[in-house]
Formats: C-alpha cells, sequence, structure tokens
C-alpha cells in the first residue's frame, strides 16, 4: 500500500534494458510501447518522489500521502544515475547529503556511504537496536556498496574532486581490512555494514 522509489528504480531499470533488447530482437512495436510508458514514469517521478520539505527524494509514501524521507543516499543517486533526476538538481542534493554527512559526524567516509543520513522515526523502524538505533546497520551505518551508486552519481553531476577522496579513502580501508563477511554470519556480526568509527 505505498510507493517505493527503490522498487520503482528497479521497474525503470528493467523496462529501459527491456525495450533494448526489444528492440535487438526486432520487436519495434513492443518496445516502443514500453519506451512510451517509460515516458510516462519520467514525468510523473519528481512530482512524486521530490520532498520539497527537505529538497531530497523521498523513501517511500504511504497511502494516506504520508512522506518518509531520511536523506537516502540510494534515493538520490539512483536517480541521477538512471537519468530522472536533472544533474543540475541532483549536484544539490548530493552537496546536501554530504553535508549532513559533515555535520553527523561521518568524517571520510572511509567506511562507506551511509544508507541514510538522517535518523528514522522510531515509528518507522524495527524493535532491534542493532537496526533501528541510529548509527547502526542500516539505520544511518556505512557500507562500502552503498559508495558504488552514490560515487558514480558524484562523477555523473561533476564532483570528481569530493568524489575522489571519498572513493581513495575507502579503497585504502578495504586494502588493510576485511570488505564482507562471506556467507551471511548472523544480523550485526557482519562487517559489511560499520558504525562510524568502524
Amino acid at each position: 500500500g505505498h510507493k517505493d522509489i527503490y522498487f520503482n528504480y528497479l521497474c525503470h531499470r528493467a523496462l529501459r534494458e527491456l525495450s533494448d533488447l526489444l528492440e535487438r530482437v526486432n520487436k519495434p512495436r513492443l518496445a516502443k510501447k514500453y519506451r512510451d510508458q517509460l515516458k510516462k514514469f519520467d514525468k510523473s517521478f519528481l512530482d512524486t518522489f521530490y520532498n520539497p520539505e527537505t529538497e531530497l527524494m523521498a523513501g517511500w509514501i504511504s497511502r494516506n500521502g504520508k512522506i518518509h524521507d531520511y536523506g537516502f543516499t540510494f534515493a538520490v543517486s539512483m536517480g541521477i544515475n538512471e537519468g530522472l533526476i536533472p544533474n543540475d538538481l541532483g549536484k544539490k542534493m548530493i552537496k546536501k547529503l554530504l553535508s549532513i554527512m559533515d555535520k553527523e559526524g561521518y568524517g571520510d567516509l572511509r567506511f562507506g556511504i551511509p544508507g541514510n543520513v538522517m535518523p528514522v522515526a522510531q515509528v518507522d523502524t524495527i524493535d532491534w537496536p542493532c537496526m533501528s538505533d541510529w548509527g547502526q546497520y542500516e539505520n544511518g551505518g556505512l557500507n562500502g556498496m552503498n559508495g558504488y551508486h552514490f560515487l558514480t552519481s558524484m562523477y555523473k553531476v561533476g564532483l570528481t574532486k569530493e568524489a575522489d577522496d571519498i572513493l581513495f579513502a575507502i579503497l585504502n580501508t578495504y586494502e588493510k581490512e576485511m570488505t564482507h563477511s562471506g556467507l551471511m554470519p548472523g544480523y550485526c556480526r557482519s562487517v559489511d555494514w560499520r558504525t562510524k568509527n568502524g
């Protein structure tokens, strides 16, 4: 019963790639059908997910219209990378996210990128400290995998030096330390996600 930005990004990418594939297998009418749907999607995307209150993208919107926006880094970066957020607007959003990260004490981001830069409201968390407490795991925890979308979007909007600084900080960490724990070792026992101090 809600509109989820991550699911929409996955669908957008899938339909875009499916349209290209249909052209390659000589199904132009079907390809056009999906491209026409994507045009409608593109037109309504910002109107649906842009949150003027934070000037960022909402993670999800409840059926009752309530916006849930906690400064999700993927919500901005994936939109830029998919071409759904114009570069000039995307650059402002990324700068805002970086500013919030700085104020929240994330430093040089050597352990990766936080999934969200604002604490998730208690009503939207689960009752499990290692997942719900601010700065832990997915509620503000750092993850190297999140760096892919974020850094790619930074390069795309022209924040090259800032992206390089973060990239080389992450690479320096991963030259010396594990990047992941292999198969699931148990919740909160993985090194895939870290706190600000590692």
